[in-house]
C-alpha cells in the first residue's frame, strides 16, 4: 500500500481513539441506529400484534416508552433532513459540526418540550 492512501483504524472501546471520528463519522452512526431502532420498534409493535390478532394494535403504557420513541424518531427525522440538505444543496458542508449541533439542540428541545406535555 502507498503512503497516500489514508487507512482508518479506530478503535471503538478504546476512548482515546474517539477523537478521530469526525462529526459526520457520528451522525451518519447515530442515523444508522435510529433507523434499525426505528424499524425494530415499528416490527414488533404494529407488526407483530396486527399478524396475531386481527384489530389488535399496541398501545405504550408508559410516558417513558413514549418519549423515547418520540426522541428517536425526531432525532433521525431532524438528522435525514440535514443529510438531505448537505447533499443536495450543499448547506452545512464548510462547519458540518454547527449544523449536526443544531440539529441535537432541535431535537432536545421539542423532546424536553413535548415529554413536558404528556
Amino acid at each position: 500500500m502507498s503512503d497516500d492512501q489514508i487507512v482508518y483504524r479506530r478503535n471503538v472501546s478504546n476512548p482515546r481513539s474517539w477523537g478521530d471520528f469526525s462529526v459526520e463519522h457520528v451522525a451518519f452512526g447515530l442515523h444508522r441506529v435510529t433507523g434499525w431502532l426505528l424499524l425494530g420498534w415499528t416490527l414488533v409493535h404494529l407488526g407483530l400484534p396486527a399478524l396475531s390478532a386481527p384489530g389488535a394494535v399496541w398501545a405504550p403504557t408508559s410516558t417513558t416508552t413514549i418519549v423515547l420513541v418520540m426522541a428517536i424518531l425526531l432525532f433521525h427525522g431532524f438528522n435525514g433532513v440535514r443529510l438531505l440538505l448537505a447533499e443536495f444543496t450543499g448547506v452545512g458542508a464548510g462547519n458540518p459540526k454547527r449544523l449536526f449541533l443544531a440539529t441535537v439542540v432541535l431535537c432536545a428541545v421539542l423532546v424536553v418540550g413535548l415529554g413536558g406535555a404528556l
